[in-house]
């Protein structure tokens, strides 16, 4: 009977050491199992942080690069801006520095130095910087080429101003960099355009055609007049109206409507579509008016010789005049009404007189002389209604002619003048390199 129940209770002993390591054993490799979830888990986490982190610098140094572009294109249009040491290579745009072959790769050109937007919340780190340069073979030229690399979350003080390192600096986390360049030609000529509108023109029986005031000789020259509005009939050609070149509609526009073309007129070029618009600034002047410039007899005739000039408004009627010795530009704040014995330009040059209109009041040309000229007037009605002829070009909102438009070629080598930004056409932008950090 007792060995019985020794035998049982030994039994029971065994079952239960047993039970425990088989606990043991269960417990540990929970364990085990449980750290290499926490271990994956960690890790996928920490992975999935950094990233996120890294598609934040990407997103955030691709941003600081476009805003480095904007910038300099921003400071290219500055009509004012300033000048670096060496003016007849490298104009720097304000806001820059002229600096010599310092970078690695770059020619001397103007560079912002390291430009950081970091918010001191740690929200938002990152920062630009751009370099410009003239890539043309023979300096100076119209040609820009921009270089912006931005920088996320910071540029860690060693980069290539313009460009993205050859690595990751020391000591910054998640580190990336995004270089994009930009090819721009800066277009600071004024009267490309016969005629050009922002709305609508309507010349009527008249000729639209090119001359050259230096070379009479000169033969096959062709006019451009063009319009940034796609309304049906904002250009109007009506009678024996002949164009000897080109007419162009705004962007997305369809000449056979936008252009109503009488029965009796003709284009000799082509009927196309622009493929931007072009919007002109309003000039001005910082210096101070002279009043209104009035002239309504022969006996009073109005004469300037070669300078710039501030007025009120102009009114020249009856036998009145101006005479302008040598190359004037006039700026007027409120209505021109050119009639009378009008504008004797000097050498009926018309790029020896540009008439600035900085405001929206009314320019009307008339009377019986032949006006040369350019008119800039770009947020202003311009109407030429004279018995004599229009030699030069016009800027204007809305132009309205039945007299014959000349235009001089010479217009075309007109700079901007009245603080005018100048065009910028883009000629190709894409993104050059990138760094990436850990």
């Amino acid at each position: 009977m007792n060995m019985r129940s020794t035998e049982s209770e030994e039994m029971k002993g065994t079952e239960r050491k047993e039970s425990k390591g088989f606990i043991l054993i269960t417990s540990v490799l929970f364990l085990v199992i449980f750290s290499i979830f926490v271990v994956a888990h960690y890790t996928y986490h920490r992975a999935t942080m950094n990233a996120a982190e890294r598609n934040q610098s990407k997103i955030v140094s691709f941003q600081a690069a476009e805003a480095g572009l904007d910038q300099a294109i921003a400071q290219l249009m500055t009509p004012d801006a300033t000048q670096s040491d060496d003016l007849s290579r490298y104009p720097c745009p304000a806001g820059t520095t002229y600096a010599t072959s310092s970078a690695p790769g770059h020619a001397a050109g103007c560079t912002t130095g390291y430009i950081s937007f970091d918010t001191g919340t740690g929200t938002l780190q990152g920062g630009y910087d751009v370099w410009v340069d003239d890539p043309s073979s023979t300096p100076p030229s119209a040609f820009r080429q921009i270089e912006a690399a931005g920088h996320s979350p910071s540029n860690g003080s060693s980069t290539v101003s313009g460009r993205c390192p050859a690595s990751s600096p020391a000591g910054v986390r998640s580190y990336e960099c995004r270089a994009t360049v930009a090819y721009i030609e800066i277009d600071k000529t004024l009267f490309n355009n016969a005629v050009f509108v922002n709305d609508e023109f309507e010349i009527n029986n008249s000729t639209v055609d090119a001359y050259d005031a230096d070379d009479p000789l000169a033969t096959g020259l062709e006019v451009r007049l063009q319009t940034n509005s796609t309304a049906e009939g904002a250009v109007e050609l009506n009678g024996r109206t002949t164009v000897t070149g080109d007419v162009f509609v705004g962007p997305g526009g369809d000449p056979a409507t936008v252009i109503d073309l009488g029965p009796n007129a003709r284009i000799t070029g082509e009927q196309g579509v622009a493929a931007s618009q072009i919007t002109y600034g309003p000039a001005a002047t910082t210096s101070q008016s002279l009043g209104p410039l009035r002239s309504n007899s022969p006996v009073n005739p109005v004469i300037l010789t070669e300078g710039t000039y501030h007025y009120d408004s102009i009114n020249i009627s009856g036998q009145g005049a101006l005479i302008l010795q040598g190359k004037v530009e006039i700026f007027v704040s409120g209505d021109v009404s050119i009639g009378g014995n009008g504008v004797a330009t000097s050498g009926n040059k018309p790029y020896n007189f540009i008439l600035y209109q900085t405001g929206t009041s009314d320019v009307t040309i008339s009377g019986h002389t032949n006006f040369y000229g350019g008119i800039y007037a770009p947020n202003s009605n311009v109407t030429y209604n004279g018995s004599a002829e229009f030699f030069g070009a016009v800027i204007a909102d809305e132009f309205k002619s039945s007299g014959d438009v000349h235009y001089d070629q010479n217009m075309k080598d007109v700079e901007l003048g009245g603080n005018i930004k100048p065009l910028l056409n883009f000629l190709s932008w894409r993104e050059t390199n990138t760094t990436a950090g850990s």
